[in-house]
């Protein structure tokens, strides 16, 4: 990983930054393509979408 990556994760994790007022929706891999047609289509509060993994 980059280092500016791994050094944005640290401060996440630590709680000094939250970024999460910038994701508008969470979604799972299963509803990306719905996601991604209200992207295209500008909707309301599509600006970030932050896709949620399962491993």
């Amino acid at each position: 990983m980059n280092k500016i990556i791994l050094m944005l994760r640290d401060i996440i994790i630590a709680g000094e930054a939250k970024p999460g007022f910038i994701v508008g929706h969470s979604i799972s891999i299963e509803d990306a393509t719905a996601a991604y047609r209200e992207f295209s289509q500008r909707a309301e509060g599509y600006t970030k979408v932050a896709i949620k993994y399962e491993y």
